[in-house]
């Protein structure tokens, strides 16, 4: 598209963004004697996400930007919340996750 006449720039972000729903089960938290920040503690440590930003080299620009670590539901539904007497609790063990869209 760049070399149609009139076209000045071709910027391919946008779109829908892939979300994920984490639907948590007070009632599990409770049982496992979880909190909610620690639910997202532990799911903010275990994925990032970076702001993009733009390469010039002569007339062209390169956008740039890092995707988080997770890419499926399962990545998600494996994560450590914490550890109780050295058993591992899951987020699968106290949350549904589903996919989701910004509408």
């Amino acid at each position: 598209m760049l070399g149609t006449e009139g076209v000045a720039e071709v910027n391919s972000f946008g779109g829908f963004e892939q979300q994920y729903h984490i639907l948590i089960n007070p009632d599990a938290l409770k049982s496992y004697n979880l909190t909610l920040r620690e639910v997202h503690e532990a799911v903010v440590g275990n994925n990032s996400n970076v702001g993009g930003g733009v390469i010039e080299k002569n007339a062209d620009q390169y956008s740039i930007r890092g995707i988080g670590l997770i890419e499926k539901i399962e990545d998600l539904q494996n994560i450590v919340i914490k550890t109780d007497h050295g058993i591992p609790i899951y987020l699968n063990q106290t949350a549904e996750i589903e996919y989701g869209k910004r509408s």
